[in-house]
């Protein structure tokens, strides 16, 4: 999508970029976090880390920013593993508990 839109807005010399972290550590997402009674474990990245990496992608040519460990390595296992490992590693993984408190 956001390939899209960069194509789209190229003529009109707009580059559009997304910012891609797992989760920032923000009261709504702590919130959220509370509310469903899941750990805080995975939440690592301030809101000013997140402002410097939107700082940067608005004067940078690149469309994807990863931000973070989690990110980026959920990036590299979305590019080599099938998609059913894929899935399962995603149950597994940062969704686990969230999925195992929703069945």
């Amino acid at each position: 999508l956001t390939e899209g839109w960069n194509m789209l807005f190229k003529k009109d010399d707009i580059h559009v970029a997304d910012i891609l972290p797992a989760y920032v550590k923000t009261d709504m997402v702590m919130d959220v976090h509370e509310e469903m009674k899941l750990t805080n474990k995975n939440i690592k990245l301030s809101a000013q880390q997140i402002a410097q990496v939107v700082w940067k992608a608005a004067h940078s040519k690149k469309i994807h920013h990863y931000v973070g460990t989690d990110s980026n390595l959920f990036r590299w296992v979305k590019w080599i593993a099938p998609k059913p490992l894929f899935l399962a590693i995603l149950k597994m993984g940062l969704y686990k508990e969230a999925l195992n408190r929703h069945r």
